[in-house]
């Protein structure tokens, strides 16, 4: 969903959050791809499984708080130890207890940080730029919250929505 003159943003109570765990629920959807840091091939990989990241900083996009940089913190996890950089990606204001919402997903070796919008203007009027400087890295979206119970939670009053407006 385009973001292009309306709000999208995180609630200042997820500031609360720096230095502690997140759970990040990633979620096929458009599914997810890996890259070089040209974004010259891209190939399909699996979607990972559910993990916490060790929320380090968030930043400001075009004058919104929109996402944030962790480290991913989990054993036996395919990206454990990995960065972790996720923006929001639909209308609102979101946080990580009470208004859950879907973000895009970035995932490399390296500690990541934005490119300057100039590095392209046009995308950078909707979306965040994000660089893992001298390594691949992995995309997709998917959800945040506070612990696993909260995305489950927020996933099943989403169902029961979906299957009482008949969209299921």
């Amino acid at each position: 969903m385009s973001t292009e003159g309306i709000d999208s943003n995180l609630h200042c109570s997820v500031l609360g959050f720096v230095g502690k765990l997140v759970c990040a629920q990633p979620i096929n959807g458009w599914g997810w791809s890996e890259s070089d840091e040209a974004l010259s091939v891209a190939t399909t990989v699996d979607v990972p499984n559910l993990f916490c990241v060790k929320v380090a900083e968030f930043f400001e996009w075009n004058g919104e708080r929109r996402g944030g940089i962790g480290q991913i913190q989990e054993r036996s996890h395919v990206y454990d130890q990995f960065w972790f950089l996720f923006y929001t990606r639909q209308v609102g204001c979101f946080d990580f207890q009470h208004k859950i919402g879907d973000y895009n997903f970035h995932i490399g070796r390296h500690r990541p940080s934005l490119y300057p919008p100039s590095h392209d203007p046009r995308i950078a009027e909707r979306w965040p730029l994000p660089h893992f400087p001298g390594c691949s890295s992995v995309w997709g979206y998917g959800r945040i919250g506070a612990c696993s119970e909260v995305i489950e939670a927020f996933e099943r009053e989403s169902k029961k929505k979906w299957e009482h407006e008949g969209r299921t």
